[in-house]
């Protein structure tokens, strides 16, 4: 077949036109890599503090140029560090505006420390529930002042927190500072948002100032600040409020609150707990608050002009403990339940804490038991001590220990253990600065998932001693390691152990351990052991390498390795574990000394494949004392003989125990080289999928225990 030919003019035209026509619109974006829209919600995602720049070079939020010069554009939107090579198709329907997909800190030097406000927003922020904290603005111009200088008409911020921002303008203008916008315009909105803490300072007259917005027009929804507003000197002509400034036009607020202290120095009236002044006739505040216990003054509102009212502008002030009592959709609260997204029906836009607490956004209350185990997790110091607030673990406290609790947990929503909680768990190794109070006794779970508590100190002169006082019936220690605690007593009758003072008939100990450290007894008739003083109850694969002393030399001591007297009866006991730590033997009446256990007694109290090292604890006896009814037997060895087996054999033949009661062995231990005593590993959560956790920091010969490398299923 002869092939027709083609000029190549021809070619060359058709193959100009296929270019000119793939070309995008002007203004469009360059057809790109990047999809800033993943979720196809027509919001552009922000992930940074250069993409949360960036959006002031996007004014109405559709991710185009527009107006911008190309030069700006290039160096501030569509940067490596913001929206680089952008997708043109990543928002199918238009994009809206932009959502925060991640909480954000600004930093305390370099770029961002010092931001400035962006000029006029006219789209959506979402900040979907996240932060953004330490704001710092510092504004002399003649503008409006804050994270916003100005939300425009279209503009509706929502679902955005705000935390410790310092907020301040300086200048003789009349225009508005506040922690989230300088000036809110007439069709703007903002929606379930706050201001927590922070200081917003009015450095010059005739400002309008206020904890979430200085000049307000447009409509305010479920939103409070708890900021303090103030001025740096003595001002005149000012406007000054919890909430907002001045409330202008047909400004609306609704179902809102300001509990910040308002404090500034100025001869003007316009001064309120929430609001400074009101003009214009179509201005109105509906079912909203302030604290007048936070105030210099007991004014919710300051001054009205023209036909405003109390009818239409009435922010009622209450005292702190009125507007936290309620928990839940009443009282003062009652209308609450309102639509915030304008789709017909009421959006619970509220969460209402305990009755010591304030209410907050429904998306700021915590989960803390974000897996679902039905454990409360912990991972701060703060956490750790609210357990002595709530010692059977159902996280539901008495009123009367509320504001102590919600240090520890604030904001917990009550609906986290969905079938109820059953204790804690640590999700996260812990450092103990300050002396520590033993916990009350406890009945329930406390996980330790592997993790190590350190820097215990202990020091009573009454009571139990330890981590905890006492495990009580039905408390389950499990998986918690203390390295290097000190706990010291010092009274007559008392119990001292790292890890809690005593274990109660019912209650137990498991797969827990005390690596070095120190516990001393000096009062007579006590009883101190490395792990627990005295245990009723039953302690299955625990160890500890603490060394247990006494201070002078009292009479009656029962002093052990890891155990001073042990009492258990029936299933309790102690299981599959030992001792090597040095025990200091006195030499005052009566004193019963034993490298695994001082005492044993009780009907029976039994002791089963568990071990003192004779060496380390300086014991030639495991066991310091048996009484009639004790069936305790506990074999002493010295380091090489508890060193060597390098599996579940030998004198570990029986290690490898059921722990969570659904059969087969657990494989709680790690036996390391020849060289090296038994580790634990932390067995996975009996509620929760079976995942590895961290094994304890310490082992024989003073090694750490890697995990990751150590582990032998890894």
């Amino acid at each position: 077949m002869r092939r027709a030919w083609i000029p190549l003019t021809v070619i060359a035209a058709l193959l100009a036109w296929t270019l000119l026509l793939s070309l995008p619109p002007a203004g469009a974006q360059v057809t790109g890599t990047n999809d800033y829209d993943t979720d196809d919600n027509r919001l552009i995602e922000i992930d940074s503090l250069h993409k949360l720049n960036a959006i002031r070079y996007d004014a109405n939020g559709d991710g185009l140029r527009g107006t911008v010069t190309q030069s700006d554009w290039d160096a501030n939107h569509n940067t490596a560090n913001a929206f680089d090579d952008p997708l043109s198709n990543q928002c199918p329907s238009g994009c809206q505006g932009y959502e925060l997909d991640a909480s954000l800190t600004f930093p305390t030097s370099g770029t961002y420390s010092s931001w400035t406000p962006i000029a006029s927003y006219a789209a959506i922020l979402d900040g979907q529930g996240h932060t953004l904290t330490g704001l710092t603005v510092s504004v002399a111009s003649d503008s409006h002042t804050g994270l916003f200088a100005e939300l425009a008409s279209g503009a509706n911020v929502r679902n955005l927190g705000l935390v410790n921002p310092t907020v301040t303008l300086t200048n003789n203008t009349t225009r508005g500072v506040g922690g989230l916008a300088g000036k809110v315009n007439s069709g703007a909105q903002i929606n379930s948002s706050y201001v927590s803490g922070g200081t917003i300072t009015l450095a010059g007259t005739d400002l309008r100032g206020g904890g979430l917005a200085g000049e307000h027009r447009g409509t305010i929804r479920a939103s409070y600040s708890t900021a303090t507003v103030t001025t740096d000197a003595a001002r005149t002509g000012l406007q000054v409020g919890g909430l907002v400034g001045q409330l202008a036009g047909s400004g609306v607020i609704t179902a809102s609150y300001a509990a910040g202290a308002v404090t500034p120095n100025t001869t003007s009236a316009n001064v309120g707990g929430f609001f400074g002044r009101a003009t214009g006739a179509g201005a109105r505040i509906n079912n909203s608050y302030c604290d007048s216990s936070v105030m210099t003054t007991a004014n919710c509102h300051g001054t009205r002009s023209g036909s405003l009212t109390p009818a239409n502008t009435a922010p009622t002030g209450q005292s702190t403990s009125n507007l936290q009592t309620p928990t839940g959709y009443t009282g003062l609260y009652s209308a609450w339940n309102i639509d915030t997204d304008g789709v017909t029906g009421s959006d619970d836009p509220w969460f209402f804490g305990t009755s010591a607490e304030y209410p907050i956004p429904s998306y700021a209350a915590n989960d803390y038991d974000a897996d679902d185990n039905r454990l409360i997790e912990i991972d701060s110091a703060a956490q750790l001590n609210a357990l002595r607030y709530d010692p059977d673990g159902d996280g539901a406290v008495a009123s009367t220990d509320a504001a102590n609790y919600i240090i520890g947990f604030p904001y917990a929503d009550d609906s986290q253990c969905p079938t109820s909680c059953q204790g804690y768990e640590l999700t996260a190794d812990l450092t103990l600065t300050a002396a520590w109070t033993p916990l009350p006794e406890y009945t329930a779970t406390f996980d330790g998932q592997g993790h190590a508590i350190s820097g215990l100190s202990v020091t009573a002169s009454s009571g139990n001693a330890g981590l905890f006082a006492q495990v009580g019936a039905n408390g389950l220690l499990r998986n918690v390691g203390l390295t290097a605690p000190t706990v010291t007593t010092s009274g007559a009758s008392q119990m001292a152990g790292a890890l809690a003072g005593a274990v109660a008939l019912g209650g137990g100990v498991d797969t827990s351990y005390v690596a070095g450290g120190t516990v001393t007894i000096g009062g007579a008739s006590s009883q101190g052991g490395g792990l627990i003083g005295q245990n009723r109850g039953l302690i299955r694969a625990s160890y500890s390498t603490a060394a247990v002393t006494h201070s002078g030399n009292p009479a009656s001591l029962f002093i052990g390795g890891l155990v001073g007297h042990g009492a258990a009866e029936a299933a309790g006991g102690i299981v599959a574990s030992y001792a090597a730590g040095p025990v200091t033997e006195g030499t005052g009446a009566g004193v019963n000394v034993g490298g695994l256990l001082g005492v044993s007694e009780g009907s029976p109290d039994t002791i089963t494949d568990s071990y003192c090292d004779t060496t380390a604890t300086m014991q030639t006896a495991c066991v310091g004392f048996i009484d009639s009814g004790s069936t305790a037997a506990a074999a002493g060895h010295p380091t090489a003989d508890l060193q060597s087996p390098t599996g579940y054999e030998g004198l570990y033949a029986n290690w490898n125990l059921d722990l969570d009661g659904i059969g087969g062995g657990d494989s709680p231990w790690n036996f390391g080289s020849s060289s090296e005593y038994p580790t634990l590993y932390a067995p996975a959560d009996r509620h929760a999928p079976a995942r590895p956790r961290v094994a304890p920091p310490a082992r024989g010969g003073g090694q750490p225990y890697n995990w990751r490398t150590d582990h032998p299923e890894s």
